[in-house]
This record gives structure tokens, sequence and C-alpha cells, in this order.
């Protein structure tokens, strides 16, 4: 009998919205990365429909102005995954969150996508 083949893994996306309810999925993509030795990308993507046009209107003063959404993710990953950052490529964008993920997953050419679980207003509570 032939023995099963292990898949190799050498790129992980974690997809994070920076809420904690995304904790345990980017400690994991973590872990996995780590065990696997494999490159790991986290993607933060910004809902068009949610962001207001201050946030990448650059002429505002700089004390006034948002920074950039790819400077806050790394700022808050780094401070969030401590010595974990520095094998960690950001990607922030904009749109749909579900379209903007499985594009980047395929043109980074991911083997495994890590995401966290969807909050109780996304969709029918499960324990009715």
């Amino acid at each position: 009998m032939a023995e099963p083949v292990a898949a190799t893994i050498r790129k992980i996306l974690v997809a994070t919205d920076l809420t904690p309810r995304c904790d345990r999925a980017l400690d994991r993509a973590v872990q996995l990365a780590r065990e696997s030795q494999a490159e790991l990308v986290a993607v933060h993507v910004m809902d068009a429909a949610d962001q207001s046009d201050s946030m990448f209107d650059r002429r505002e003063r700089s004390w006034r102005r948002v920074p950039d959404p790819a400077e806050r993710m790394r700022w808050r990953l780094q401070r969030d995954l401590a010595e974990a950052f520095e094998g960690i490529r950001v990607i922030a964008a904009q749109g749909d969150p579900a379209e903007q993920l499985v594009a980047h997953a395929r043109s980074e050419a991911c083997d495994l996508i890590v995401t966290g679980a969807a909050s109780a207003i996304d969709g029918p509570d499960p324990v009715r």
C-alpha cells in the first residue's frame, strides 16, 4: 500500500480584520508557518463601503492625517506578535474582503488560507 503524500506548505495567507476575534487565527498561522518553515503573508482588507474618504486623503495636515492602512496594520501586528512579526509580509487592500482575499491568495500562490471565525452578525446564530 502506498504511503500518503504529505502536503508541503510553502506560503500561508492569514486574513485579519485586526480585531480580537482574529487573534487565534493569527497565532495559529504563525505556529503553522514556524512548523513548516513557510512564508507568512498577512492580509487586511478594508471594505470600501465602510471607509471614509478622509482616510485616503493625503492633503490633510500630517498631524490630522489618518496613518496609511498598511503602516497601521504593520504597527498593530508588530505590537501583537512581537518577535514573530519579523517573518510576516503585510498587505493592506481595499474592496470586497472575500474577493480581495481570494485574489491575493492566488497572486501570492498561497498553499493555505487561515481565517478567524465570523461574528454572530455575519450570519444566523448556529446555536438556535
